[in-house]
C-alpha cells in the first residue's frame, strides 16, 4: 500500500469520438519543490490544450538527431593506473569523456593529468566532508567556506597543470548540501556530478543568489555495483547489466551517466564491454559527450520559450525565443497540430527570419522544427498552414 501511495502516472487516449486524460497523483507524489508545481502546472496546461484539440508545442529535451544523452566519465581515486585502456578505446570511437580525478592523485600524476584534458575534460574529486545519506542529521559536511577553499584550490591546481577551465566536480563521499552550492557559486564551477539516486535523469538546474549551477545525479548502475557487489565477472552479464539501464534511459529521454573505476570495469579484461556499451549508446541515438557540455545544453535549452496559437481553421503561430545568453543550435522544436492536416507548409512572418527546416509526421500529425543557431534575445515566428484532411 504505502508503494501505491508514492506513485503516480497518467493515461490519455481517445473513447469513442472523445478525448480523456487520467490523472493518477496521490497527493504525496507532487508535494516537491517549487519547480515541481512549475513543470506540474504545465503538463495542467498541456492536457487541457489537448482535450480542446488546441495545438501544442515544445522544444525537445536534446539536440537534433539525439534521443537521449550519455557520459562516460572513467574516476581515479587512488591511482591512474590503466588509464591507457580508456584512452585508446575513447580515441578508436571518436568521442569525449569526463575524467574524474582526486585532487592528490591527479596533482602527483601531472603529465597523466594534462593528457587526459586532450580526450575531453578532468574534473576534481575533492573530500568536502562526509554523510551516511541525504537523510543523514547527526553528519555535516564542511561549512561554506572551507568548501570554497577546498574547490578553489582543485580548481587552481589542475587549471594550472592540464591549461584548461574546469567546470565540475564529484564529491568524495559522493554527497553534496546547500553550502557545496554555494561554494560551487564563489569558486565559479558550473556543476556538480552526485553519487545520490534520484528520480531525476536530466540535469536539474540550482540558484543560489540569483546565480546558477547544475547537479547531475546518478542515473545507472556502475561498476562498483555490477562486478564488486553483483560479483558479475563475465563480459556477456555485465553488457546485459548495463544495457538494461541504458534503455530504461533511452525510454526516459534521460541522461546516462557510466561510472567506470581504473580497478574494476577498465581492467584490462573488462574494457572490451566499455566498447560494446559505446557502440550500443551510438545505434541507440544517445548524444555522447563531456558532463560539462551537457549542463551547458540543457541550461541553454531551458531559456528557449515557445509559444504555439492556432489562427483560424488552417493556421498555427509558432514563436521562438531566447532568453539566454548563448547561441541555441541545433534544437527541435515540436508541435503537435491536434487534427489531421495535409498540404503543409512552413512560413515565417517577417522577411529575413531564418527559415526553419522541418518533417512533418502524417500518422501522428506532429511538425518538428528544426532551428539552427538562434541567437540571444532573438525570436523567431512561422506560419504553419495546412489544410485539413477528411478521415
Amino acid at each position: 500500500r504505502e508503494g501505491i501511495k508514492k506513485t503516480a502516472g497518467i493515461v490519455y487516449g481517445t473513447y469513442g469520438s472523445g478525448r480523456f486524460v487520467w490523472m493518477g497523483f496521490e497527493p504525496n507524489s507532487v508535494l516537491g519543490e517549487q519547480e515541481d508545481y512549475v513543470y506540474f502546472d504545465r503538463l495542467f496546461r498541456n492536457c487541457i490544450g489537448w482535450l480542446s484539440y488546441s495545438p501544442l508545442g515544445f522544444i525537445r529535451e536534446w539536440p537534433d538527431g539525439y534521443e537521449a544523452a550519455a557520459v562516460i566519465a572513467p574516476s581515479f581515486k587512488k591511482d591512474m593506473n590503466n588509464v591507457g585502456n580508456i584512452l585508446d578505446l575513447l580515441s578508436s570511437e571518436k568521442i569525449s569523456a569526463t575524467f574524474f580525478v582526486d585532487e592528490n592523485t591527479g596533482t602527483a600524476n601531472k603529465n597523466t593529468l594534462k593528457a587526459l584534458s586532450g580526450y575531453g575534460e578532468v574534473a576534481p574529486i575533492i573530500d568536502i566532508g562526509h554523510l551516511n545519506s541525504v537523510n543523514d542529521t547527526i553528519n555535516k559536511l564542511d561549512n561554506v567556506a572551507l568548501q570554497t577553499e577546498k574547490l578553489q584550490k582543485a580548481k587552481n591546481t589542475f587549471e594550472y597543470i592540464t591549461k584548461k577551465t574546469v567546470n565540475g566536480f564529484l564529491p568524495y563521499h559522493g554527497l553534496y548540501d546547500l553550502n557545496t552550492e554555494a561554494a560551487l557559486i564563489n569558486s565559479g564551477y558550473n556543476y556538480v556530478l552526485t553519487d545520490s539516486l534520484t528520480d531525476r535523469s536530466v540535469p536539474k538546474t540550482l540558484f543560489y543568489e540569483k546565480k546558477k549551477i547544475s547537479s547531475v545525479t546518478k542515473t545507472a548502475r556502475d561498476d562498483y555495483e555490477v562486478i564488486r557487489d553483483f560479483g558479475l565477472t563475465q563480459p556477456e552479464y555485465q553488457f546485459y547489466t548495463y544495457q538494461e539501464d541504458i534503455d530504461r534511459i533511452l525510454f526516459e529521454g534521460g541522461m546516462y551517466i557510466m561510472k567506470l573505476h581504473n580497478d574494476y570495469q577498465l581492467l584490462a579484461d573488462n574494457t572490451g564491454v566499455v566498447k560494446e556499451i559505446i557502440k550500443d549508446l551510438k545505434r541507440k541515438k544517445f548524444w555522447i559527450t563531456t558532463a560539462d557540455e551537457i549542463c551547458r545544453w540543457s541550461n541553454d535549452r531551458n531559456l528557449v520559450n515557445v509559444r504555439v496559437e492556432k489562427r483560424g481553421n488552417s493556421r498555427v503561430v509558432v514563436r521562438i525565443s531566447n532568453s539566454g545568453n548563448s547561441d541555441v543550435d541545433m534544437s527541435i522544436v515540436q508541435v503537435d497540430l491536434s487534427e489531421k492536416v495535409r498540404d503543409l507548409t512552413c512560413n515565417s512572418e517577417i522577411i529575413g527570419t531564418v527559415p526553419a527546416v522541418f518533417d512533418f509526421d502524417r500518422n501522428t500529425n506532429t511538425v518538428y522544427l528544426h532551428i539552427k543557431n538562434l541567437k540571444p534575445g532573438e525570436s523567431r515566428i512561422y506560419f504553419l498552414d495546412y489544410s485539413i484532411r477528411n478521415v
